[in-house]
């Protein structure tokens, strides 16, 4: 149960970020934002947007490679690229 003091509090706190941010602003921070990924016709992906597609930075899914975790990967012509299935699967945690 919030107190009447608590209630107060975060009446006075919301009135501070409502002044200091618009509410278009506070709109426009709530909403979820969408990526772009380039996706070849076979389903894989590079590693640059493999990363944007999980929301991770290029070195974790190196790391992730070099440490045995993280979604399988696949190496074609020397490069390293993930298949869009293996990426959903890896989120949904799903085995491989």
């Amino acid at each position: 149960m919030i107190t009447k003091s608590e209630m107060s509090c975060k009446r006075f706190l919301f009135g501070l970020f409502m002044e200091s941010f618009s509410f278009a602003k506070f709109v426009k921070l709530m909403k979820l934002s969408r990526i772009q990924v380039d996706v070849l016709p076979d389903g894989r992906m590079t590693r640059a947007d493999a990363a944007r597609y999980l929301g991770h930075d290029k070195a974790t899914l190196s790391k992730w490679q070099t440490q045995g975790k993280g979604p399988p990967s696949v190496k074609v012509g020397g490069r390293i690229f993930y298949f869009k299935t293996d990426l959903d699967r890896f989120v949904r945690g799903e085995p491989a």
